[in-house]
């Protein structure tokens, strides 16, 4: 594969960056020519020089081609709707994408996670199509760590040093789950349908990141996300339930809220003229006492209420929380919250999930 760039330095420190990452990812095909402030590079590569990228996307784009995109300062072809800085990043995911093409693994899920103990397998038809290596040993300690997949997509954030973007980051390991070719055109259209804002500094920021912690493995951001979404259906539960005394803690919280004493009479009390069914939670939540909590509390309650409210297809607490407003440093702590306000009423353990079910089933019309 060929990648070729006409940039200008915006600073000078720039070029020397730029003649660093051209000789650390030396290839004797490959060119390097530099007059002034400017450069040209003509990069011949089997893996994308994600060195090389890197130090172009900090300058300014004057003129770019790789296979069918081109860029010229000024005009863009038809075949190229991204500006020619985005082209630098999107340059990772054509390769990864022709690459799957070759193999005639287009559009197939990658392979599971079997079970705990095992690494996951590499297939050909790998959404990413990469030569990468199939394992991480980094993801699986993780894996054994978390408790459920964005648990273990947030630690692997964290582990990324992703700081101010970790919620995204994991909003992106959730999407790439929902897809079937990873590439960013799809990462982001799946995201757009969640209303979440994408924007090419958050890939920019979140490639760089990804490119400089996993560089002895040679991966790059969609690639990660390729491995990451093979751990969809690890058995997270297994972390919890072997410990004896998280088990016997979660099956304390087994109990149903229509099994507490007066909160039936509650339900056949909620006025259904009302015309949401967001105003007859209200209603029930009220009359648990919400007004006694914190009004920070009280938002936190109301809007994992209303997501729930909005989303029939949600089937778990973490796929709730994940489409809340709340941040993802504090989607525990507002569980907690929740919880213990369901609690302190119930004299009881319930699940939120299990609550926000039930009264949801007899509050409707």
């Amino acid at each position: 594969m060929k990648l070729y760039a006409k940039v200008k330095f915006k600073r000078e420190r720039d070029a020397e960056t730029l003649i660093k990452a051209f000789f650390k990812e030396f290839n004797p095909e490959s060119g390097i020519s530099l007059i002034g402030m400017e450069a040209e590079v003509e990069i011949t590569f089997e893996k994308p020089p994600v060195e090389i990228i890197k130090a172009l996307s900090c300058c300014q784009v004057l003129k770019f081609k790789y296979g069918k995109i081109e860029y010229c300062s000024g005009q863009e072809t038809a075949e190229c709707e991204e500006t020619g800085q985005n082209n630098l990043e999107n340059a990772e995911s054509k390769h990864a994408e022709q690459k799957e093409e070759d193999d005639r693994g287009v559009e197939t899920k990658s392979s599971k996670a079997k079970n705990k103990g095992d690494k996951t397998q590499k297939k050909k038809n790998s959404k990413s199509g990469s030569s990468a290596p199939t394992c991480i040993p980094e993801l699986e300690e993780l894996a054994k760590k978390s408790n459920s997949f964005e648990h273990f997509a947030t630690l692997v954030a964290e582990w990324l040093n992703m700081g101010k973007r970790q919620e995204m980051f994991v909003n992106l390991v959730v999407a790439s789950t929902e897809v079937k070719k990873i590439s960013w055109k799809e990462l982001e259209d799946v995201l757009k349908q969640k209303g979440i804002t994408f924007t090419r500094c958050d890939q920019i920021s979140i490639s760089r990141k990804i490119s400089t912690k996993l560089n002895k493995y040679s991966i790059t951001a969609l690639i990660l996300m390729n491995r990451m979404s093979e751990y969809k259906e690890y058995p997270f539960h297994k972390n919890i339930k072997e410990n004896p005394a998280e088990a016997k803690e979660e099956a304390k919280t087994s109990e149903s809220i229509l099994d507490v004493e007066g909160f039936k009479e509650i339900l056949e009390n909620v006025d259904k003229s009302h015309t949401t069914i967001e105003q007859r939670f209200q209603e029930v939540l009220d009359a648990m006492g919400l007004e006694n909590k914190a009004v920070e509390e009280q938002k936190l309650i109301l809007e994992i209420t209303k997501q729930f409210i909005k989303n029939d297809e949600v089937t778990d607490i973490d796929s709730l929380l994940l489409l809340t407003d709340i941040p993802t440093e504090q989607r525990k702590e507002a569980q907690m919250i929740f919880a213990q306000f369901i609690n302190k009423y119930a004299k009881t353990k319930v699940k939120v999930f299990s609550f926000l079910t039930d009264v949801k089933k007899n509050i409707m019309d």
